[in-house]
This record gives C-alpha cells, structure tokens and sequence, in this order.
C-alpha cells in the first residue's frame, strides 16, 4: 500500500489490501482483531503517520538550514517545487 504508486489505487482496492493484512495480523494475533474493531482513533492515527512521514527528512537538515525554514526565510514548499521542476 505504498504512496508512491504510479497509479491511484481505488478504495475497494485499498480496503481489500488492508483486509489481507488484517487477516494475517489477527490470524497471528487473535486478540487483534477486537483492538481493531474497538479502536476509535484511526484517522487520527493514520494523519499523525502522514505527518510524521512528511516531515522526517527535517531530521537530515543542519541546524542552519531549519532556522531558516522555521524563521521564514526558506519557503520549503517553493523548493521542493523548484528541485522538482529541475
């Protein structure tokens, strides 16, 4: 279930994917599959991956360079889009 697929996957395709992975977690695990049903919280979860993802290469950056993007003086969106355009 990778985001970086060339194609968009549709939601059936995707539910199927994690319902594979659910049987196997829970085949290994019983107890799983009621934390599973029980839990509330898993789009919140799920965006809280999504943002440590996005934002763990900061984790490469030297010190001088994330003062800059944290003070505004890089616009880190705008070079991205200019690397990306190279």
């Amino acid at each position: 279930m990778s985001t970086n697929t060339t194609q968009q996957q549709t939601t059936g395709q995707l539910e199927a994917c994690l319902s594979d992975y659910l049987i196997g977690a829970t085949r290994v695990n019983p107890a799983l599959a009621m934390a599973f049903v029980d839990h509330k919280g898993w789009a919140q979860a799920a965006q809280a991956i999504i943002d440590r993802r996005a934002t763990a290469f900061l984790e490469c950056l030297d010190a001088d360079v994330l003062g800059a993007i944290a003070n505004g003086q890089i616009d880190l969106p705008r070079c991205a889009a200019a690397a990306l355009a190279n």
